[in-house]
């Protein structure tokens, strides 16, 4: 078989199996109740209203990093990066707005907190959220596959939950670099969570 019509082939199943996972962790629910997933208390971004960039091609990988270092604490270290989306979906996600994007969320875990940006079409950050790992009840850490990162699950001792599909990007291999990196560091911070002395605390 011609090299060409075998790459074909494997974009077409790649692109059919992330289309099953895509369906399959947001129509369960098709919508997050209340308490899920909710963005209503975030911080509002500096630049939330910059007009829309139509044509821009954006490196999400690269917009983490510039993002990110703006807030980073000395002694702070980033330990993964990633893009993602909502799953279930917020209940404005099911609304169309150009403003939105697929994916919104970028995402890094350090070795603090989670640091979530809500990222509009702009590639601008339209709000923002920080989470110190001591303000969690509940780390559910992803269960990566081949073809994808899996998702993510936390409640805050708040009662707020999340949960928060990865983009998974097959063909960057920095940006899956990252995601696994996130993923193992998230694994090792549940495990220290759920461990005794943690529970003790």
């Amino acid at each position: 078989m011609h090299p060409i019509y075998l790459l074909l082939i494997v974009n077409v199943v790649v692109g059919i199996a992330f289309l099953f996972y895509r369906l399959s962790t947001t129509l369960p629910g098709l919508a997050a109740p209340d308490h899920f997933n909710r963005t209503d208390d975030w911080i509002p971004g500096p630049e939330r209203d910059a007009p829309v960039q139509w044509w821009s091609i954006v490196d999400r990988i690269e917009l983490n990093r510039k993002i990110v270092a703006g807030y980073l604490q000395p002694g702070e270290t980033v330990e993964g990066r990633a893009a993602g989306f909502f799953s279930p979906p917020r209940r404005e996600d099911w609304i169309p707005s150009f403003q939105r994007l697929k994916h919104p969320l970028t995402i890094a875990v350090t070795s603090r907190r989670i640091m979530l940006f809500e990222v509009g079409m702009s590639f601008t950050v339209q709000r923002y959220c920080f989470i110190e790992w001591d303000e969690l009840d509940y780390l559910d850490p992803p269960n990566p596959t081949p073809l994808a990162t899996g998702v993510m699950r936390f409640r805050l001792r708040s009662g707020r939950e999340y949960q928060i599909g990865f983009l998974s990007p097959l063909g960057s291999e920095e940006g899956m670099r990252q995601e696994r990196r996130l993923a193992d560091y998230v694994k090792r911070v549940a495990a220290r969570l759920a461990s005794p002395e943690a529970s003790a605390a």
